[in-house]
């Protein structure tokens, strides 16, 4: 059965989903099962909407797997966009090939990995948009541009946090396709700078978990609830 099949129309609506997953050793704890549950993202989904009575055209889902740029190898993977259902089978490959190693000591590139998150190839088409990023971390974020002088260090990201809200807010434009209005931002990410910084920022849910096995035992059901309450 495929996505257009699932849902009974009232509005059409494209979701597109990036997951941007902290990859470093710390994670290695609850990786797995962050894993599981982002394989099982779509069903969760599939069954909310339904009950709704909304109409979900197509939905994509992109991961972006992050450590840190001073010392690993792989410090930014990212995947392309998965049409789900029909390309389930790619999208578990690519989860499955994610493993918690390096990063080094904490923190991480997590801040540039919503910056790339941002740069995505976002869905132009349906009656309504969601472009909707996922970020899940145990530890606190480097500073924008603070790897900077790393040889692998992407050009074209904003210089510090203030630059990354004007981007996510629509006030500066950086090419692309995303459309500030669309835009929705999830954290679960710990109590600390500079993430309470995003307590300011519009169309933004924070998840302050108390310690590792709260973030371990997040339930994705949470997820899926913020995101359809905002269709």
């Amino acid at each position: 059965m495929s996505s257009q099949e699932i849902f009974v129309s009232k509005i059409d609506y494209n979701l597109d989903v990036v997951m941007c997953i902290d990859a470093s050793g710390s994670m290695a704890t609850f990786l797995e099962d962050l894993k599981a549950k982002a394989l099982s993202f779509y069903q969760n989904l599939a069954d909310k909407v339904a009950k709704q009575e909304e109409c979900l055209l197509c939905l994509r889902v992109k991961v972006i797997a992050f450590r840190d740029y001073m010392f690993d190898e792989e410090p930014m993977v990212e995947s392309e966009f998965f049409t789900l259902p029909e390309q389930n089978g790619g999208f578990k490959r690519f989860v499955d090939g994610i493993h918690a190693t390096g990063g080094g000591d904490e923190p991480e590139n997590a801040l540039e990995a919503i910056a790339l998150a941002l740069k995505s190839s976002w869905a132009t088409e349906g009656g309504r948009r969601r472009h909707v990023i996922l970020v899940f971390s145990d530890s606190h974020a480097l500073q924008l541009g603070e790897r900077a002088g790393c040889p692998n260090y992407p050009a074209g990201l904003p210089k510090d946090i203030d630059q990354l809200e004007a981007w996510w807010e629509g006030r500066e434009s950086f090419g692309g396709t995303y459309k500030a209005r669309c835009g929705r931002l999830l954290l679960f990410v710990p109590d600390v700078d500079p993430w309470t910084e995003f307590t300011e920022w519009d169309r933004c849910w924070l998840n302050f978990p108390h310690d590792d096995n709260e973030l371990q035992d997040f339930d994705i059901q949470n997820v899926v609830y913020m995101i359809t309450n905002s269709f």
